[in-house]
């Protein structure tokens, strides 16, 4: 599906490319791992898209902060999830 028809902007940006330039300045790559998959279960069900439910489950479990503006996950009563809009 096209991003026009989600109404999300298109930014033309090549994926390799940005990958790659994200690796080089620094940036490593965090891997979908099974304790990922499982601390998915433990999330309460206030957000039904399972990609930001993964991304949540990393968070939590590899203790990084979730930086959002998404008020569905600012629902989340998670103290590594921080509102972007403030």
């Amino acid at each position: 599906m096209e991003r026009d028809l989600l109404n999300k902007p298109d930014f033309n940006v090549n994926p390799e490319q940005l990958a790659n330039g994200l690796l080089y300045d620094g940036f490593e790559q965090l891997y979908i791992e099974n304790k990922h998959l499982y601390a998915i279960k433990n999330l309460p069900h206030i957000h039904k898209d399972p990609f930001d439910r993964l991304l949540l489950a990393q968070s939590q479990i590899e203790n990084f902060y979730f930086l959002t503006a998404d008020a569905l996950i600012l629902k989340y009563d998670y103290d590594f999830i921080i509102d972007a809009t403030i």
